[in-house]
């Protein structure tokens, strides 16, 4: 054990912990990452090759981190030369309160919205 001493100690290397051990890390912080599992294992939330990130919260403040990180993953985009994001767009369901209440969030954020009936879901989306 070195006893060299650290800013910060990110407990947790998943994608979360990653991702704040990363930006510290670009603010000049002295951070080491801790994690249970060695890279690459599939006992966490984040492995495989399918991921999703959505912006379509009906809480703000998380509609308001989604489409804050997107530069976040445009900058790291840049940085490793490695697409990472294929924007496809989301589509929705459900009671029309909550419907409208993720609608409203997306709007609010500057995502565009498409409101459809269930017929014009039935026929664009016939799967």
């Amino acid at each position: 054990m070195s006893d060299r001493s650290v800013d910060v100690v990110v407990v947790g290397c998943g994608a979360a912990g990653l991702a704040v051990a990363a930006e510290l890390a670009s603010r000049g912080v002295s951070v080491v990452g801790v994690d249970r599992f060695e890279f690459g294992h599939s006992s966490g939330s984040s492995h495989g090759a399918e991921r999703i990130v959505r912006v379509a919260y009906a809480d703000a403040v998380h509609a308001e981190m989604a489409i804050r990180s997107m530069d976040g993953w445009r900058r790291l985009e840049r940085e490793s030369d490695i697409a990472l994001l294929t924007a496809t767009g989301g589509l929705d369901v459900g009671d029309d309160a909550e419907i409208e209440l993720l609608a409203a969030q997306c709007e609010r954020v500057g995502v565009c919205v498409e409101r459809l009936s269930s017929s014009e879901v039935t026929h664009r989306f016939p799967m």
